[in-house]
């Protein structure tokens, strides 16, 4: 059995990232002119096509991925991790967080307030069913007590395989955004000068390369989560 404090390394693999060259200092080193465009375009020229429409999609993807951490149980109590959870209720298949209010009574300790009394007992049962490993206990009327047990080194381990496989999920969508940004870009060479085309396709690398990092460091913090006592 390993530490998955010790592969944190491991588990964090950034994508390559965008810099513009600059000679290094002393030496004279060939500098690509591609890259070292200047990003500020002309006002006309932005104007035919809106780059804040992929940077929203960028950041969607990073927000989908922020919502599916909050859902990963680490070292203390999430609200998140019941987000999922399904109840049968009212003759239908209802959303938990319909059916009642979460919150953190104390670090290990979760609180479900449900709206309906009626409901209680479906809400307990979906929670123990919920694959969790979570017991629920009442707590007073329409009120269920949810300890969370400390995750073993297995189920860290395990944890922290999922949140890479989901900073991964959001590289992948963060791409394809790219992808069809410069698609977008490659669209206007009749229209545009060469120079303009550079300015756009370097501005469209910055921002996936921005996305990107925000991605890493969600991911390490997320493992360091993991990881905490």
């Amino acid at each position: 059995m390993f530490r998955v404090a010790a592969r944190t390394s491991q588990l964090l693999t950034p994508a390559p990232r965008w810099y513009p060259f600059a000679p290094c200092r002393g030496k004279k080193k060939k500098t690509n002119k591609r890259n070292s465009a200047p990003t500020d375009l002309d006002p006309e020229v932005a104007s035919l096509i809106n780059l804040s429409t992929f940077e929203a999609n960028m950041q969607k993807a990073v927000d989908a991925l922020r919502a599916r951490y909050a859902r990963i149980r680490a070292s203390g109590a999430s609200p998140g991790i019941l987000d999922d959870i399904r109840v049968d209720a009212y003759g239908a298949s209802t959303a938990l967080k319909k059916l009642a209010q979460v919150s953190v009574r104390d670090g290990r300790t979760l609180l479900v307030s449900v709206f309906d009394e009626g409901t209680s007992n479906a809400v307990e049962r979906a929670i123990r069913a919920a694959g969790l490993n979570l017991n629920p206990i009442c707590d007073g009327p329409s009120k269920l007590k949810v300890p969370i047990p400390k995750p073993t080194e297995k189920a860290r381990e395990g944890y922290a395989k999922v949140a890479l496989q989901d900073a991964e999920s959001a590289k992948v969508a963060t791409r394809m955004v790219r992808r069809k940004a410069m698609d977008a870009v490659k669209d206007l060479k009749d229209d545009v000068g060469k120079e303009d085309l550079r300015r756009m396709e370097n501005s469209v690398q910055q921002m996936s390369s921005k996305y990107i990092a925000v991605i890493n460091k969600s991911l390490e913090e997320k493992v360091k989560s993991i990881n905490a006592p």
